[in-house]
């Protein structure tokens, strides 16, 4: 009986095998419903250096059916990928080659790319998979740390958006910083941050070739009353002189949810997201257009703030700021053409609406015109 277990273990196992050997042939060369046959359907460039150059390999399409069929057209999803090949028609059990070429440099890390054939006459589309590693080469001190700030010191990034920070709650964030040069140097702020939730940690003297972090965080007490958009503008000195570059961040202050339950949570909904003036022949001209703003939720919506993408926009909320669930307020927004008087481009600006909303505390209106002058 135990012999017969382990030959009924052994078939069973063979069988699996079988099955796996037979879809891995599928992934090599795969005969599809339009008639081509492509070998590999998953492109596998392995494992490749970042600053190998680019690699190519091959793909075989043979026309299985008893008709002629064009390629119209392989398009790549991204620069990285180029592919050399002509629209060409197959006659009958014809096949050829074409190159598929991925360019790793600064594209460390996994592979997953696709190319499409494009089938005169058909509207599908064959998918071919890329897949592999790229390798990543030694980075320059310039290139890890771009932003240079004057005196030897250099940073990975003068820009960092916090997102949400809901109240009673802290965030934070480290910038790297290099001293490349071959003097110790000190650094300090010019003036204080501009808002009071934020602080930063600054070293007062970097070593020659020392490296770290800058540190900068937020904190927004439970029982404050500010919403929406933070933003400090840090000026810093090295060596006494003033950097090029600014450090900027920005947080979006909110409500906290913690205790706030799906169910009974509040749901803004805005009738309309993009608001189209058209063509606007009038330089003085104040336009207007009334949307709403809907609570769908089980509790009541709180807008908290409104804010602007410039001094050209407003909005008024008529019917109050808090609605019932179910009911509705009218947002009037309003878009003054003065300050566009003597451009000839597109005007595209943004109305923020902040509320209580735990699924889209912050909610965007656009606003276009074009100015006819």
């Amino acid at each position: 009986m135990k012999r017969l277990l382990i030959y009924i273990c052994m078939a069973m196992a063979m069988l699996v095998a079988d099955v796996v050997l037979t879809k891995n042939c599928e992934l090599k060369a795969q005969s599809l419903p339009l008639g081509l046959r492509f070998e590999p359907m998953i492109v596998d460039f392995g494992s490749i250096a970042e600053d190998g150059g680019s690699a190519v390999r091959s793909v075989n399409v043979t026309n299985t059916s008893n008709e002629a069929i064009t390629i119209s057209q392989v398009v790549s999803t991204c620069g990285c990928t180029t592919i050399d090949f002509r629209p060409c028609t197959l006659a009958p059990h014809e096949s050829i080659d074409f190159a598929v070429r991925y360019d790793p440099m600064n594209r460390p890390g996994r592979i997953d790319r696709s190319i499409y054939i494009i089938v005169e006459g058909r509207d599908e589309e064959i998918r071919l998979r890329l897949t592999g590693y790229v390798l990543e080469r030694e980075r320059t001190i310039e290139e890890l740390y771009p932003f240079d700030m004057g005196g030897g010191l250099r940073l990975r990034h003068n820009f960092h958006a916090f997102g949400y920070l809901e109240q009673g709650k802290a965030c934070q964030e480290r910038i790297g910083y290099i001293n490349n040069s071959d003097k110790d140097i000190t650094i300090s702020m010019a003036g204080a941050l501009l808002s009071e939730f934020a602080s930063i940690t600054l070293p007062n003297r970097i070593a020659a070739g020392e490296s770290g972090d800058i540190i900068i965080g937020y904190a927004i007490p439970e029982s404050s009353d500010t919403y929406g958009t933070i933003i400090d503008n840090i000026d810093l000195l090295v060596n006494g002189i003033a950097a090029p570059y600014r450090l900027t961040t920005q947080v979006i202050a909110i409500d906290n949810f913690d205790s706030m339950d799906d169910i009974s949570a509040p749901r803004g909904v805005i009738s309309e997201n993009i608001i189209k003036f058209g063509e606007v022949k009038c330089a003085n001209a104040t336009l207007e257009q009334s949307i709403t703003l809907r609570n769908d939720g089980a509790s009541p919506l709180v807008v908290r703030c409104v804010e602007y993408s410039s001094e050209a926009l407003r909005c008024e909320i008529i019917g109050g700021n808090e609605i019932a669930p179910g009911e509705s307020i009218a947002l009037r927004i309003s878009l003054s053409m003065k300050l566009f008087a003597e451009s000839d481009h597109i005007v595209t600006e943004r109305v923020r609406i902040i509320t209580n909303d735990p699924m889209r505390p912050m909610q965007n209106i656009k606003v276009t015109a074009i100015p006819m002058w």
